[in-house]
């Protein structure tokens, strides 16, 4: 591709970037994790321009915007981890990442130094290569580092993200199902986007490689974004389950709901209701409620589903076509319709029970 063609495909992702965070900065009170969203479009945003500046080959009047580059591009893998951390409700905090990042700011703070105690000349002559696609050892070297920089951080928040969760420890609500979702699928796309740039940098030039295949692959990842925009606006708000935390709860409470739910297994009673439950352990409904609100983060409603479809799910894991039937575990969960346990079964797993089945 010749420098022109490159020089567009830049400038009209960067342009598709300042949209993509007007579109989010207008949304951001709606949505958690939205600033790092925003941090981790702007990094990309920064690159792509200073790739025009390159391919224009006017990127020599602007040294040190190239350089600064580094050290703002670097924030790229911490912003996706925060982005699905704060989603995740997960804390960030992770020495060895920091000295990861460090080395890198490292190694580009000595290559930057020994760029400026070139001569003119040389400076100048160093940018010509980028242009050309010859690239220098020291653009090659922070390359390879940004890459492991980047590998790091995603291996780290894989885990976390693919983490086997225990079922009945989870509220398992619609929310949290549909986050860790989310979550997944914007980790495995990015990873792929990866893979595939690493395929062509196999067969492709280096400069084709940065300048058009990792730009275009980034756009897939931020179009994905953009068409899930509107359902992450309707599941990823915390403001209201986070208020619960704010109110004090009683754990002597908790402990009555828990004992009667798990120990007595009311929630497997058709017609277990907050005001049955009230009248079983003798305590006033708006305490039981802010005690399931404050110690599971849901709703009475969603929690007693919650652990009707752990309910369902184990006896799914024995299901016998030749003697059960779907209905039939839905009814003995505590559902008094097959229609609710179906609705309930997609909402907490994602699945239908004849999937779930399927799967096993």
């Amino acid at each position: 591709m010749n420098n022109d063609l490159l020089l567009y495909l830049n400038l009209f992702s960067a342009l598709y970037y300042v949209v993509l965070i007007v579109l989010l900065w207008y949304q951001k009170a709606n949505l958690t994790g939205a600033f790092a969203l925003i941090g981790l479009i702007a990094t990309n945003c920064y690159a792509l321009v200073n790739n025009a500046l390159i391919l224009s080959g006017k990127i020599g009047e602007y040294s040190l915007f190239f350089w600064i580059g580094f050290f703002f591009i670097s924030m790229f893998p911490v912003f996706f981890r925060a982005h699905i951390y704060s989603l995740l409700r997960i804390k960030t905090k992770s020495l060895l990442l920091h000295i990861v990042l460090l080395v890198f700011w490292g190694f580009s703070v000595y290559y930057m130094v020994v760029f400026y105690l070139k001569n003119p000349t040389d400076q100048n002559v160093y940018f010509q290569q980028i242009v050309s696609g010859d690239f220098p050892e020291s653009f090659v070297r922070l390359n390879q580092l940004f890459l492991l920089l980047i590998l790091t951080y995603f291996t780290e928040a894989g885990f976390k993200v693919f983490k086997r969760l225990d079922y009945k420890k989870s509220s398992l609500s619609n929310l949290f199902v549909q986050v860790r979702k989310y979550t997944q699928q914007f980790w495995s796309m990015m990873i792929f986007n990866y893979v595939v740039v690493l395929i062509f940098s196999l067969f492709v030039s280096e400069k084709n490689v940065e300048y058009a295949v990792i730009p275009m692959c980034m756009n897939v990842v931020f179009f994905f974004i953009l068409l899930n925009l509107r359902n992450y606006s309707n599941h990823y708000k915390f403001e209201e389950i986070e208020d619960t935390l704010n109110n004090e709860y009683s754990e002597e409470v908790l402990r009555l709901v828990n004992s009667a739910l798990h120990e007595k297994k009311m929630f497997l009673e058709s017609d277990c209701s907050l005001d049955k439950l009230a009248e079983e352990i003798a305590v006033p409904k708006n305490k039981i409620s802010r005690a399931i609100n404050g110690g599971h983060l849901v709703s009475f409603n969603d929690y007693i589903n919650s652990l009707r479809i752990a309910h369902a799910r184990e006896i799914l894991a024995d299901f016998n076509p030749k003697s059960d039937t779907i209905e039939g575990v839905g009814y003995s969960s505590g559902f008094n319709s097959k229609a609710s346990f179906y609705r309930a079964f997609k909402k907490f797993t994602a699945q239908t029970p004849t999937q779930y089945i399927s799967s096993k």
